[in-house]
């Protein structure tokens, strides 16, 4: 059960690479030096971004798609839908500030144990990787009372 669980996650990840790796439209450069290459290099060090966490298919659909309800494009709107995303294994990321068309981070990481926290405010802290990705190391939500609280799933990969 383990492995099925798993599966959709290691294909997002494997796919994110592959996408970041074909960046230069599948030619590979002759020098280290070319900036496509080193842009999409790790960067060493760790990062901290804060903004809303949201589902990054619904919201690459439709920037008004902040929050766990989403609308769809025949009008209606489909209530949990961030959520849901998330349980199925679609990435989660952070858009920064909370804003619409803010910088947005995909977080690299097991998704369905943050689905509960689409739409939340968010405090991510890792390392950056390629154009607009985290590998998170810490994730903080916001509760009510407008405390940070630790949500790092257990054993990320």
């Amino acid at each position: 059960m383990l492995r099925t669980q798993t599966l959709p996650i290691v294909c997002v990840i494997a796919l994110a690479l592959l996408i970041g790796a074909c960046g230069d439209g599948g030619e590979q450069a002759d020098d280290m030096t070319d900036t496509t290459e080193t842009a999409m290099m790790p960067t060493p060090g760790s990062v901290t971004v804060a903004g809303t966490l949201i589902d990054s298919k619904c919201y690459g659909m439709n920037h008004d798609n902040l929050g766990n309800d989403h609308g769809m494009p025949d009008g209606s709107t489909v209530a949990g839908c961030g959520a849901a995303c998330a349980k199925m294994g679609l990435p989660v990321a952070v858009l920064e500030g909370g804003t619409k068309d803010a910088k947005v981070y995909v977080l690299v990481a097991p998704s369905a144990p943050l689905a509960d926290h689409v739409s939340k405010e968010v405090r991510v802290s890792g390392m950056p990787v390629y154009d607009s990705g985290m590998i998170p190391g810490k994730i903080e939500v916001k509760d009510a009372q407008g405390a940070w609280v630790d949500v790092t799933p257990g054993a990320m990969m």
